[in-house]
């Protein structure tokens, strides 16, 4: 067969895969426009600590909210946090013997029954004002830690009245951070005031039906909209393999039952979570909130960025707002209203988080478009000259994605297939684009915009790819992000420099190189480059390098003032110098030059690899990178077209000097 023929087939393959993708992609825009709720909660705890400080009712607080709060989250309590609020005292049993030693005559043993006549020395007390709450406790502890026979309920006699008391053989440590149930009559309040309720619940081990029941009881009869969960690890987290599947899966059932999604934190990953949602059938919604290690730093109009910012850009439909510790209650509801009103502009709704709905596919999709990205890698092997190599790549790789379709591993197949092609389509597109000839500025232009939309067929195909919930929740993710961003660099390393060089022995050119002298200017500019290379790569990935204060100030204004900044790298750097290149057409001088300006090419492409961000919101930075980084490289042809006078006018001088 001939190259010809060859391309012609290849290049239907890819479009086959791209007409797949696009569909793909319009369903995925078409879920999340749909998607458009959001939740604004806050925290009990600071509704109840905003009263004590207003000198005012917790009711009242509730209905200053109102209006722009929709929900209120209540964490489940702990004896830890019940004796931090003055609720129950913790007594061991030696303190409580000598408390009654010294105290005789004012407080007496209990004689409700015959084993609570004797205090254990190694025994934990608990003293509790209100009776409700003992009860609430009691049952828990009971339930949590299968130990009812060792947890006694009664009261002590004291010249003031009585007290209820819970005597345990449990150790203080034991209790002391298991759940203990919710603040029941909080939560009717909050319902009767209109707000949603966001009960999130604390972990336990020994997970059975008795403490779900417990556990989910609770919430039958309000206005649930979503769980929470409180620690890292969900419920069962810990039992052996068998009992830790039945756990979540119970779990997952009873959040069923509720009619509710679970919710997602962000940036605090959960053990147990993804199964949890597996189980749930991605019933979930994503949460974000501002630490409160974070909140005595932050300024109100970042903190309201940020949140705009969750929602628009990472699809976040719950919001739990922290109060500024250092504002009233009428400055933090003229802070919640702000957030309310900047989301109300971008078009969101207020209300109880719905889930994304159900997107197409199948394993015959991963077939059409996994023959596609083959292709790719094909036609990029054939342009070079070893396109027998190339179709024996091809081949292997989809026979290897088929082979883990068959073998239930999906993702699995998806997620290499999605890096194979952000790989293949930026590399070919400067291949194909960048030539030795140089081009006047017009013509430049045009190739950068050729070459962006070649690249951007990389980036459908990966979109068609990883289009469904498990990736836009982030239950799972693109793999190789570092990968993704480094190895192109590699592959036009040894394109330009050695493959597309037909007339120097690749091993002799590295020896030439490595005897070349090195002037100062050239340690200067390899030095400048090896720093923006480390800092290119330390920027990628889900944990990047810290940001800056400018460049955040920067960030912001840009935000401002195009509603979806590009990214940096993009339009200040990577575009910029590829037009350049195409300006001068391509030089072995230029190798440095051409590595950076790839960079904007690589990181076009991956903008789309976050998949929890809405396509929309994708395209638009995108967009807003390729005209910036085009005025800038008009721009940057100018000065290098100045540079060049300057310097011929300096060698001028110094010839007649």
């Amino acid at each position: 067969m001939s190259n010809k023929w060859l391309k012609y087939i290849l290049t239907i393959i890819i479009a086959a895969g791209v007409l797949l993708s696009f569909y793909l992609v319009w369903e995925r825009h078409r879920v999340e426009q749909a998607n458009k709720q959001v939740e604004i909660s806050v925290d009990w705890n600071q509704v109840k600590m905003m009263a004590r400080q207003e000198g005012a009712e917790a009711a009242d607080v509730l209905a200053k909210l109102k209006g722009t709060v929709n929900g209120i989250v209540f964490k489940e309590e702990t004896i830890n946090e019940l004796a931090a609020s003055g609720e129950v005292v913790l007594k061991k049993g030696t303190e409580l013997l000598w408390d009654l030693e010294i105290g005789r005559d004012s407080v007496k043993l209990p004689v409700e029954n015959g084993m609570a006549q004797e205090v254990h020395a190694n025994w934990t007390y608990l003293i509790f004002h209100d009776e409700h709450i003992m009860a609430r406790v009691s049952e828990n502890l009971a339930v949590k830690h299968q130990g009812k026979e060792n947890i006694i309920s009664y009261h002590f006699q004291t010249s003031g009245g009585t007290l209820p008391v819970l005597a345990t053989s449990l150790k203080e440590e034991e209790i002391i951070n298991v759940g203990v149930g919710f603040d029941d009559i909080g939560m009717l309040l909050a319902a009767e005031e209109g707000f949603h309720i966001l009960p999130q619940i604390r972990s336990w081990r020994n997970v059975d039906e008795k403490s779900l029941d417990l556990t989910f009881a609770q919430f039958e009869q309000l206005p649930v909209s979503a769980v929470l969960f409180n620690d890292m690890e969900l419920p069962g987290i810990g039992l052996p393999a068998e009992k830790q599947e039945a756990a979540l899966e119970g779990l997952a059932e009873r959040v069923t039952r509720l009619d509710v999604p679970a919710v997602m934190v962000e940036f605090f990953p959960q053990k147990g979570m993804e199964t949890v949602a597996r189980h749930l059938e991605k019933d979930i919604v994503r949460l974000h909130a501002i630490s409160e290690n974070e909140m005595p730093a932050m300024s109100q109009s970042r903190a309201v960025d940020r949140f705009t910012l969750a929602v628009t850009d990472r699809n976040m439909r719950v919001l739990l707002v922290r109060f500024f510790p250092n504002m009233n209650l009428s400055d933090n509801a003229l802070y919640l209203t702000e957030i309310h009103d900047f989301l109300e502009r971008e078009g969101f709704s207020f209300g109880a988080p719905k889930t994304l709905g159900s997107l197409p596919f199948s394993r015959l999709f991963t077939l059409v478009l996994g023959s596609a990205v083959a292709a790719g890698g094909v036609l990029l092997f054939t342009l070079l000259g070893y396109s027998r190599l190339g179709i024996a790549l091809g081949l292997l790789g989809f026979l290897g994605c088929a082979g883990l379709i068959f073998i239930g591993q999906v993702n699995l197949a998806r997620k290499l297939l999605a890096l194979v092609s952000v790989l293949v389509f930026p590399t070919m597109a400067v291949t194909l684009h960048l030539k030795d000839r140089p081009a006047g500025v017009l013509r430049a232009l045009w190739l950068f915009v050729r070459t962006t939309a070649f690249s951007l067929i990389g980036a459908l195909l990966m979109v068609g790819l990883l289009a469904d919930k498990t990736f836009m929740y982030t239950l799972d993710r693109f793999t190789g992000v570092k990968i993704a961003h480094v190895l192109p660099l590699l592959f036009i390393i040894i394109i330009f420099w050695f493959i597309r060089d037909k007339e120097n022995n690749p091993v002799k050119k590295i020896i030439r190189v490595l005897d070349h002298p090195v002037t100062v200017k050239y340690v200067v500019l390899l030095g400048i480059m090896g720093v923006v290379l480390l800092i290119y790569v330390m920027r990628t990935g889900n944990e990047n390098a810290a940001v800056p204060a400018w460049e955040l100030m920067i960030r912001s204004k840009l935000e401002y003032l195009l509603s979806v900044r590009p990214r940096t790298k993009e339009f200040l750097i990577g575009h910029p110098l590829m037009i350049l290149m195409f300006y001068l057409g391509y030089r072995d001088k230029y190798l440095p030059l051409l590595l950076v300006g790839v960079i904007g090419q690589v990181s076009l492409v991956n903008t789309f690899a976050h998949i929890h961000t809405p396509l929309l919101i994708s395209l638009i930075r995108t967009f807003n990178g390729m005209w910036l980084g085009a005025l800038l490289g008009v721009i940057l042809i100018g000065m290098f077209l100045v540079w060049r006078r300057i310097e011929k006018y300096l060698k001028a001088a110094a010839e007649e000097s």
